[in-house]
């Protein structure tokens, strides 16, 4: 890596041209071979943009006044501001953070010896602690808030006091944020390993309820007798079993790798999932004349709330979806289990309706439900149980897709109206659903079989 943006910084040489943040506070750090560098330009933007396009075969990607590459074969990606202000000193006093202040010239790469620290930068990274560079810092950019949780919880920074009081007083500002920059921010905190701690303190420090406003009546909704604890502790604790045990749960199943990629692929909607998963619970809260709490078809309640965060973040219709899938889903295996009514034709629905996020709601399942057993007495058998079932269901998800997730009618439409003699219309799609419920149960194995009980019952 050092290699590339030493042929970086000397390509840009007589630029007036500086790296600055993250690339140096981690190389301060120690932290070798990071793949991301930020220049900030006192040239013509322009002029770069042809320089690193001529001389690595890359495209820029004009974001607003950013400019973004990614040289693949290296893996680097650069990110290139031209300043506002006059020069680099001015430039690194209306930056987010003191640690994040270093600059140098790309002049002087890899002579760091020449490093540009105004704002005690050095010394504050030692400490690591995070610090804004003045007290209008939140205030003009309110975003650098969810950076200050990133920081601490990639390189284990501390929030000083003083920070999370000017927090406080700037997290209101959030609700005017664009969209996609507070998305952006969230992703990479949930991308962390213990994003379950972070935002654990972003609702400590007032900020998670700004973004997520139910949050505050989470925190209110007491559960039953199964869950020990309010809505809004078995959230957070439901994200923490899928944090810290899930990995170790999955580790010996023959479908690991698979079940990897899926949670590596779809990491951000699935932690999302697990801690707005009861979220309906807010609204289907009853109370029966002998004390019993309940909370009937939550599941189905949560959509509304799910709009309402995807229009706040700007989630993609993709990823909006397959939220609102896994948490519509996640309770149907758990009442499966309980009604101990896990038939074939059952399996079948909920895996075609939902085909590739049916993985998705039963590692929800599954964290849910340790979540609400875990430190109770006397529940090792039960916890042991369901791990097992959700476990073969997923070995069925993988191995049995032709009977359980991909089922095909053994006719087509064109040969039902042919057969029945009968015009398109809805029936057909009712007679392809019987089809392939007769064809799971096994009580139609071929074609002429099909063609004989659609003739018995529907003509």
């Amino acid at each position: 890596m050092e290699n590339i943006v030493k042929e970086l910084c000397s390509l840009l040489k007589g630029t007036k041209t500086y790296i600055v943040g993250g690339f140096l506070r981690n190389n301060y750090l120690g932290i070798k071979n990071c793949n991301d560098i930020d220049l900030v330009t006192f040239s013509s933007k322009i002029k770069l943009e042809e320089i690193i396009s001529k001389n690595f075969g890359v495209t820029p990607i004009n974001i607003g006044p950013l400019t973004k590459f990614h040289i693949k074969e290296k893996n680097l990606f650069i990110d290139i501001t031209e300043s506002s202000y006059n020069n680099i000193y001015e430039d690194l006093k209306y930056r987010d953070f003191t640690c994040n202040t270093l600059a140098l010239k790309v002049d002087h790469y890899p002579n760091f010896n020449n490093l540009i620290d105004i704002n005690n930068s050095r010394e504050d990274i030692k400490k690591k602690l995070i610090i804004p560079v003045s007290n209008k810092s939140l205030t003009l950019d309110p975003v650098r808030i969810l950076r200050v949780y990133y920081i601490k919880g990639k390189y284990n920074f501390h929030i000083p006091l003083n920070t999370i009081m000017e927090i406080r007083k700037n997290a209101p500002l959030l609700v005017s944020a664009k969209g996609e920059r507070l998305k952006d921010e969230l992703k990479k905190i949930l991308k962390l390993d213990n994003s379950n701690q972070l935002l654990f303190l972003m609702y400590l420090h007032g900020v998670l309820q700004i973004l997520i406003p139910p949050v505050e009546k989470m925190a209110n909704i007491k559960q039953n007798h199964y869950h020990r604890k309010n809505l809004l502790i078995h959230s957070f604790k439901t994200l923490e079993i899928f944090e810290q045990n899930l990995k170790n749960i999955i580790y010996f199943s023959p479908f690991y790798n698979n079940i990897k990629n899926y949670v590596n692929e779809h990491l951000v909607i699935l932690k999302l999932a697990c801690f707005l998963h009861d979220i309906g619970k807010i609204d289907t809260f009853k109370v029966a004349p002998s004390g019993k709490i309940t909370f009937y078809k939550h599941e189905l309640e949560a959509e509304k709330y799910i709009i309402n965060l995807a229009n706040t973040l700007k989630l993609s219709s993709t990823e909006k979806s397959g939220l609102e899938t896994i948490i519509k889903e996640h309770m149907k295996p758990l009442y499966l289990y309980l009604n101990k009514n896990i038939t074939k034709s059952n399996k079948y629905k909920f895996f075609n309706s939902n085909k590739e996020h049916s993985l998705g709601f039963l590692l929800l399942s599954l964290c849910d439900y340790l979540a609400t057993r875990s430190g109770g007495d006397g529940y090792g058998i039960e916890i042991e149980s369901y791990q097992k079932y959700i476990l073969n269901l997923i070995e069925d998800y993988y191995t049995k897709r032709d009977e359980l997730v991909e089922v095909h009618s053994l006719l087509t439409g064109d040969e039902i109206q042919a057969i029945l003699n009968i015009p398109p219309s809805r029936q057909i799609g009712i007679i392809k659903d019987q089809l392939i419920k007769g064809q799971i149960l096994g009580k139609i194995k071929n074609k002429e079989e099909a063609i004989k009980y659609i003739i018995n019952k529907f003509s």
